[in-house]
């Protein structure tokens, strides 16, 4: 009885610690909105130029009650992805760029990415893949998208990304797809 105890002890003395990394859901070289916000110090870029901050909004009856901004040279700027559920952030190494995933439908819901570029000083934001379906059709019993999400910033801002259905009792078949996304500062999505 005595060690079931300790091992709890344990647990729970691990569990209420604040590492410095937490990794996110789908990438575990992202950091989640909710993190953020207990971090006064915020996701400082590589080069240390810019940082995204997270602070929770104690005025929102939202489950997911946060609101996000990105700091460089001083300028902020609001970011919209602070109050979507399980939002994740990663920087690029090169730094001017960074990546978001997100659900538009809770912890279920259909999961998105959004990457985000500096051009100087303007923040400027795109979704490299708005509609998945059109890379593969997926055997559900009813039409679904596949989640998009990040994976990691491989070299300078080439994203690699990956599309898949997870598997659940309408679908009969999964896929995974991993595609690169040269360069967070597209103009034109992913298509095929």
């Amino acid at each position: 009885m005595s060690f079931f105890l300790v091992i709890v002890s344990f647990l729970v003395g691990l569990s209420s610690r604040h590492p410095e990394f937490h990794g996110g859901l789908y990438s575990r070289l992202a950091t989640p909105v909710w993190y953020l916000a207990e971090r006064p110090t915020g996701l400082t870029s590589p080069d240390g130029s810019s940082a995204i901050h997270a602070r929770k909004n104690e005025s929102v009856a939202d489950p997911w009650p946060f609101e996000a901004c990105v700091v460089r040279n001083g300028q902020k700027q609001a970011l919209r992805f602070g109050g979507f559920v399980n939002a994740e952030v990663a920087w690029s190494p090169d730094s001017p760029s960074f990546a978001v995933t997100y659900s538009d439908g809770g912890a279920v819901g259909r999961y998105h990415l959004i990457t985000y570029h500096f051009k100087g000083e303007k923040l400027v934001s795109f979704e490299p893949v708005a509609q998945g379906s059109r890379l593969f059709k997926v055997n559900c019993f009813e039409s679904q998208e596949p989640n998009v999400h990040a994976i990691r910033w491989e070299t300078g801002s080439t994203l690699l990304i990956a599309l898949e259905v997870p598997p659940h009792s309408s679908c009969t078949s999964t896929e995974r797809w991993k595609l690169q996304c040269r360069g967070a500062d597209h103009s034109e999505p992913i298509t095929s």
